[in-house]
């Protein structure tokens, strides 16, 4: 379990993906995609044809395009996706959503099994709270496609230091549970990466565009 400080046998397990870092050597392990000077996010999604997903990813890269947006100091923590698709159906998903981000593939599950990533009950897929997120998404111009990964997984957010120490995880209650990841703004949390408090996202407001000033994203199709 990855609570306090990972074992070294999980930081060193070889990955696969797109962007990834890799250090001299040629082996590309988990390690090599922590930031060494600031915190990372390790972001383990739902299958990739899910709609929370894919408004998930464009969320987080909002938030970290306005915490970096006219600073010279990087504010916003590195983001590190990891999926359960092969790296073939991830392609298209995280070229149309983030290009360019550090995407982990997991198809075995490895990861998620190690970081104690929960799988879903039918209460937390099907419900009037799941239903009701659903609806938002939609309204903000997202549709589920077909299920690319495991769909019975729920997220899981993990913010670690440098050495991989956990400094906060966020458990998430149902699918279409959306945390306000601007909270992970390194200039909120003093640089430290010291957990932030949860907050819901806002409520949609009726006829209200998708927030992004400031984001290369801006105006881009999220359908």
């Amino acid at each position: 379990m990855l609570v306090e400080t990972p074992s070294r046998d999980l930081l060193d397990l070889p990955v696969a993906g797109a962007s990834l870092h890799a250090a001299a050597g040629g082996r590309v392990t988990l390690a090599d995609q922590l930031d060494p000077a600031r915190p990372t996010l390790l972001v383990f999604l739902r299958h990739l044809g899910c709609l929370f997903s894919r408004r998930m990813v464009k969320e987080i890269r909002i938030a970290a395009d306005h915490a970096e947006a006219g600073h010279a100091d990087r504010r916003y923590p590195r983001v590190v996706f990891i999926h359960s698709a092969t790296r073939e159906q991830a392609a298209g998903f995280f070229g149309r959503y983030w290009p360019g981000v550090t995407a982990i593939s997991d198809p075995e599950l490895r990861l998620y099994d190690a970081v104690e990533a929960p799988r879903a009950t039918i209460g937390q897929i099907l419900s009037p709270r799941t239903a009701a997120a659903a609806l938002a998404t939609v309204w903000k111009g997202y549709l589920p496609g077909a299920p690319a990964g495991r769909p019975w997984l729920l997220p899981t957010v993990l913010l670690v230091s440098p050495q991989g120490k956990v400094l906060h995880r966020h458990a998430f209650r149902h699918a279409g549970e959306l945390p306000d990841f601007g909270q992970f703004n390194l200039a909120h949390l003093g640089g430290t990466g010291r957990a932030p408090r949860y907050t819901p996202a806002p409520a949609p407001e009726p006829g209200s565009g998708y927030p992004a000033p400031g984001s290369p994203a801006a105006g881009s199709g999220s359908r």
